[in-house]
Order: C-alpha cells, then sequence, then structure tokens
C-alpha cells in the first residue's frame, strides 16, 4: 500500500487513502501495529498534496486509525509535523489531531489541559482550534469534560493578539451548544461583553430565565444577582392547577 501512497498522480493517491479508511473501519486489527504506524508516517506527506480531496481523506485516515490503535502514537507524529515550517501541514497537523480529538474524546483532555496553559501563544491558540472541533463532535453527551475545557480556555479570551481571540471564540461558541448559554460568564467587562452578543444572538430565547428579578428595583444599590433556586423555577414552572 505505501509504494502506492507515494505515487505523483492524483487520482492513484486518493484511491488507496480511501481504502486505508475502509480497512481501518472494518479490519483494522487484521494488520500490524508497526504497519499503521508506517502508513501514518507516509500519510503525512500527503497533507502537502494540492487537491483538498486527498488532504481531507488523509485527515480522516488518521482518525480511523487512532480509534482502532488508540491516539497516543497518532497524536505524537501528528504533534511533531506541528514543528515543520510549511503552513498547509502545520494546518492539516491541526485538523488531523482534531479528528483524533473528537474521535477519542478523554484520552486527548490531558494533552489540551497542557496546551492550554502553556505559555506559548500558539499553543493556546492551537488547543483552542482543537477544542471547536471536540465540542462539536461531543454535543448531545457529558458536560463535564466540557466545563473543565472551558475553565481552560475563557481566560485567554483576555490576550491582546485578535488571533488567539478569534481562535478562543469560536470554542466559547460552540460551548453554548453542549452547556447552555446561561453557564458562559456575563460580567461588566468589554471582553465578556463579545461574549454576551453572541450568545444573545444564537440563544436569546434561553437567557431568559438567567436574567436578574427586577421587579424590586429601588433608589439605592442594588443587586443584579440571580439565585440558582429562581434558575430551576423559571426552568420548569409548576403548573398552577
Amino acid at each position: 500500500m505505501t509504494p502506492i501512497l507515494r505515487n505523483r498522480h492524483e487520482k492513484v493517491q486518493e484511491a488507496p487513502i480511501n481504502l486505508i479508511g475502509c480497512i481501518t473501519d472494518h479490519g483494522a486489527e487484521f494488520v500490524p501495529a508497526p504497519e499503521w504506524m508506517r502508513i501514518c508516517f507516509e500519510l503525512l506527506d500527503l497533507l502537502k498534496a494540492h487537491k483538498k480531496a486527498i488532504r481531507r481523506a488523509a485527515i480522516n485516515s488518521f482518525g480511523y486509525i487512532a480509534k482502532s490503535l488508540g491516539p497516543q502514537d497518532v497524536l505524537s507524529v501528528l504533534l511533531t509535523n506541528l514543528r515543520v515550517q510549511e503552513r498547509q501541514s502545520c494546518v492539516c497537523s491541526t485538523v488531523a489531531i482534531a479528528i483524533v480529538a473528537e474521535t477519542c474524546g478523554y484520552s486527548v483532555v490531558t494533552m489540551l489541559e497542557d496546551a492550554l496553559t502553556d505559555r506559548d501563544l500558539v499553543h493556546r491558540q492551537t488547543a483552542s482550534v482543537i477544542v471547536k472541533y471536540l465540542v462539536f463532535g461531543c454535543t448531545g453527551l457529558s458536560c463535564d469534560t466540557m466545563l473543565h475545557l472551558m475553565n481552560l480556555v475563557l481566560p485567554n479570551c483576555f490576550e491582546t493578539s485578535p488571533h488567539v481571540i478569534g481562535a478562543v471564540m469560536d470554542p466559547v461558541e460552540t460551548m453554548r451548544v453542549v452547556l447552555g448559554p446561561g453557564v458562559l460568564p456575563v460580567t461588566p467587562c468589554k471582553v465578556y461583553w463579545r461574549v454576551y452578543n453572541s450568545l444573545y444572538l444564537g440563544a436569546a430565547d434561553a437567557l431568559v430565565p438567567f436574567y436578574p428579578d427586577l421587579s424590586e428595583l429601588s433608589e439605592g444599590q442594588n443587586v443584579y444577582v440571580c439565585n440558582p433556586a429562581t434558575f430551576l423555577a423559571r426552568q420548569h414552572p409548576m403548573d398552577s392547577s
């Protein structure tokens, strides 16, 4: 299979990649693990392909291989490839890591924790992109891990780099789908107002139970706080009958 992958003809390259995906999805146990790792290294070269379909097929194949072998070895290959200078290869490696994260779930959380707390902005930016895709893949599942990742992603919205802020806002917006809009912070802060505006556009009706009670306003100092019990009462009103 690997000699065929080295063929420079685009149609010849795309066909065996799709075949690799089918084999890993239905019969990965019949191929030794070292052979899968050898295929991973061959797939790295295909991330530089000019045809988008070839790059997409190669990226999806990393997810299939990680699902059958476990993510550790595949992630090691992809993280090493992030050190190369070629932009297209780095971007495709980042997307492949996200696919592996979406496929293998909890096994990549520790890696994301380390990247989201790294001093290097690029590591945090890349990890935020991975979290975005991971959240998309975990919609409707357990929220504990997503809440933990949100607590690591959210502080990065105070960075000054527009690239980092843009990368952070994407997973914050996707967290709304998994966690609900009431979990995300809305306080008198310029950055958090941007979060609130995004929530208002995407889930205005779901924000209603989390608004403070304005029925007891006074001339003095007012505390705009909503009790958690009020959240439940507004979300699940008792039948008056």
